[in-house]
């Protein structure tokens, strides 16, 4: 949440000194100031979270945080199966059938730290938990029953998600 944190305050700055449009990155947590210039929205890609240097998508982002957790940046395959780095604290071992999660919101802080619980909470929980937060959307790739990769999103992304599998 630190680096979440720390593009808010950076966003605050920039709106005391009269900036409306900037793109403030903290290592991966994202805030979009206002638009670009001749856009409506920024475009932000979303990483392919199992094929190296490929975007699984576009959002669409005005005034908000992007933020994302993936299992596909720190972890070790033991055995042909995946162990991430984001502990489910209810259990103590890695999360486990969550590839990704995206979270826009108002507040950087806020995406990142929801990024990681719905990722521990899975797509189910994750999902309808999302969906009751006001001004929180997110995109969750997960593996479906077969352990094949599916994504599902909140219905206010819908528009804004454009996904190129």
């Amino acid at each position: 949440m630190a680096k979440g944190y720390g593009v808010d305050r950076a966003i605050g700055v920039l709106r005391e000194n009269g900036i409306s449009r900037a793109i403030v990155n903290a290592g991966g947590d994202l805030y979009f100031l206002g638009k670009p210039l001749e856009r409506d929205f920024w475009r932000v890609g979303l990483k392919h979270p199992r094929k190296e240097g490929e975007v699984l998508g576009l959002i669409k982002v005005r005034d908000g945080a992007v933020a994302t957790s993936g299992d596909y940046q720190k972890y070790f395959i033991l055995q042909g199966k995946r162990f991430c780095h984001i502990i489910n604290p209810a259990t103590g071992r890695p999360a486990q059938s969550t590839l990704s999660v995206t979270v826009i919101a108002r507040e950087a802080m806020r995406a990142d730290a929801l990024a990681t619980a719905l990722f521990v909470l899975g797509s189910e929980r994750g999902l309808k938990l999302a969906s009751r937060l006001e001004g929180v959307e997110t995109i969750i790739v997960h593996e479906d029953d077969s352990g094949e990769m599916a994504i599902s999103m909140t219905d206010g992304l819908r528009d804004r998600v454009t996904i190129y599998k």
